[in-house]
């Protein structure tokens, strides 16, 4: 038999052998730490474990000065408050003016007198007749001088309004006139109020002068003492 068969054989078993070998070898080399001197080892950032809790506090966020909230006393600690008189204000209750008891009667006589004294004074007429009413209302006053009673009397006093004509069953002939009287007794009053004579003389012992554009006056005073 031929030999060459058998040296194939012993050939491919001794490069298993071989290669079984090589293995065996140079794997311990590949894997081999390497010596101590040649490692580098950098120090740790944290020696020992960081605990839990302090872990936590290391998460809260760092308030700036401005958001710091200021702790609240405890009351036990401060001192007892002082409390302080208080002084209710007084409750003033609204004063209606007083009713004036006027007759319709009234009203006209008072109506024909703003016209004949005032009625031509333009655009102060009404203030003019608001005072001219207060004057003859101060007349018949509980505290009044004259002593007379009532807007009738007042009229004919002797001297006192010479010359002006009114009648008690109709109103007189301004309408703005009545609607003044109207607003007098429902409270309405002049810049001239409280006065016992009015006249448009010149050089009077005058305290209060109403004056309209077209060059009229009154003025009101108490007396010529």
């Amino acid at each position: 038999m031929p030999r060459w068969p058998f040296r194939l054989m012993a050939a491919g078993a001794a490069l298993a052998l071989l290669s079984g070998a090589a293995i065996f070898l140079l794997a311990p080399v590949e894997n081999a730490e390497p010596a101590p001197a040649s490692i580098i080892r950098l120090p740790s950032v944290f020696p020992t474990p960081t605990p839990a809790s302090d872990a936590l506090i290391q998460r809260q966020p760092v308030v700036a000065a401005a958001d710091a909230v200021t702790p609240v006393p405890d009351p036990a600690t401060l001192p007892p408050a002082v409390s302080q008189p208080t002084t209710a204000s007084p409750v003033v209750p609204p004063v209606a003016p007083p009713v004036i008891e006027w007759s319709d009667a009234d009203k006209n006589i008072l109506s024909w007198v703003c016209y004949a004294e005032v009625g031509g004074m333009d655009e102060v007429k009404i203030d003019a007749c608001l005072s001219v009413i207060s004057t003859i209302r101060a007349r018949y006053a509980p505290d009044s001088p004259f002593h007379q009673a009532d807007i009738v009397s007042v009229l004919q006093s002797p001297g006192q309004f010479p010359g002006v004509h009114w009648e008690a069953e109709r109103p007189g002939p301004d309408p703005e006139l009545m609607w003044t009287v109207n607003q007098y007794r429902a409270g309405m009053r002049g810049s001239c109020t409280g006065y016992l004579y009015f006249d448009s003389v010149p050089g009077g012992p005058s305290l209060c002068v109403i004056r309209s554009s077209n060059n009229q006056f009154m003025e009101f005073h108490s007396g010529w003492n």
